[in-house]
């Protein structure tokens, strides 16, 4: 059974998380609390991180730079979960629109959790002076 920890300060997608996982097996973690989330994250050992980054209390984009700093994301991908797609940070795994939760959500999981299944991936790096072309990933 896969693990998965979801970060959300307000609970307003808790529903929606919860609905779209729930036939996937996995057991899903939730907290709307950023130091328990990165406490929790080192205790409970998940397969999958979440992380909502339009949450209106706590910075998320402090919460990923102190995982990529631990090393979160080489024991467990991140995916970003928003409203608008517009922050691109090391370490996410994978980004997803709140209105694709329901639809994408449980597929990513699978992916990630038991594999099988493959994605277009775009890998960000801190260096863009010289990006490499399609052909030679």
């Amino acid at each position: 059974m896969s693990r998965v920890f979801i970060i959300d300060d307000d609970g307003t997608d808790i529903t929606a998380f919860h609905d779209a996982l729930k036939n996937t097996g996995s057991e899903v973690f939730f907290t709307g609390n950023a130091y328990k989330f990165i406490r929790y994250a080192q205790e409970l050992t998940p397969d999958l991180y979440i992380i909502n980054t339009d949450m209106e209390n706590t910075d998320s984009h402090a919460v990923i730079e102190y995982m990529m700093s631990q090393n979160f994301s080489h024991r467990a991908p991140i995916v970003a979960v928003s409203n608008k797609l517009n922050i691109i940070s090391d370490g996410i795994s994978h980004y997803l629109k709140r209105s694709e939760i329901s639809t994408l959500l449980p597929e990513i999981t699978n992916s990630y959790c038991k594999g099988g299944q493959y994605y277009d991936v775009l890998l960000v790096e801190k260096d863009f002076s010289s990006p490499l072309s399609m052909s030679e990933c």
